[in-house]
């Protein structure tokens, strides 16, 4: 009996600090990286023409990602997609979220 009671007290204690343990799981995988997400910016355009060829009209977009870290830096990274990778990374990205989503909260 006094076993269980140790259990239902332990249980208690983590249910009543439930948020602040989360805090700072997340806290502590966020440093895995050193870097977050703070900011983007994106501009979407098509090439009409081209020195080889008079006609093209290829859609892109231009993605700017702003990267934070933990010293208050930002680190910005910019990349030009076509159709397929920013399909590609828009696949990556639901993924992601969906994964998050099963994260219990």
């Amino acid at each position: 009996l006094r076993i269980e009671e140790q259990a239902n007290a332990a249980v208690a204690a983590l249910q009543m600090r439930r948020e602040e343990i989360r805090g700072h799981m997340v806290e502590a995988a966020s440093q895995l990286s050193g870097q977050y997400l703070s900011d983007f910016d994106w501009k979407a355009s098509v090439t009409l023409a081209s020195s080889t060829a008079s006609s093209l009209q290829i859609p892109s977009l231009q993605l700017a990602l702003y990267l934070g870290d933990s010293n208050g830096g930002v680190e910005e990274r910019v990349m030009e997609l076509d159709k397929e990778r920013l399909d590609a990374l828009i696949a990556a990205v639901e993924s992601a979220r969906s994964a998050l989503s099963r994260i219990p909260h």
